[in-house]
């Protein structure tokens, strides 16, 4: 019995073995705890919103379409969303200077990507 798979079936699995090595690894050292959890961390703090601004790329990334370019522009603007809602959140509540620097750049360039990696997820390649 032979077994085959195409690379784009690779891609997905491995993606998905990558993301739950991730969780299970952060999980199992306690690097990141959940929201609630979170010591000195109040409802709707400055702290959880960048959490809930991490976390949303994963509720919206959709099904994978087989196309590993397509699967990886969309991905990536979700994740790029995400740092620009994370660097908007440190602009408003952030101190240091040379983060809240970082943020601005993070903003702008990560928002053009995310026109470019819209574009492409829409693209059959």
């Amino acid at each position: 019995m032979k077994l085959s798979i195409t690379s784009a079936t690779f891609s997905g699995l491995l993606i998905g073995m990558t993301i739950s090595t991730s969780i299970q690894a952060v999980a199992q050292h306690g690097n990141m705890k959940p929201p609630h959890q979170m010591s000195g961390s109040k409802p709707h703090s400055p702290s959880i919103q960048m959490h809930e601004a991490m976390m949303a790329p994963m509720k919206n990334m959709g099904s994978m379409t087989g196309d590993p370019d397509r699967d990886f522009a969309s991905m990536m603007a979700e994740h790029h969303k995400s740092a620009v809602e994370m660097a908007k959140l440190e602009l408003k509540f952030g101190k240091n200077p040379e983060l809240l620097k970082m943020c601005k750049n993070i903003i702008k360039s990560q928002s053009e990507e995310i026109q470019v990696l819209q574009k492409h997820a829409k693209m059959k390649h």
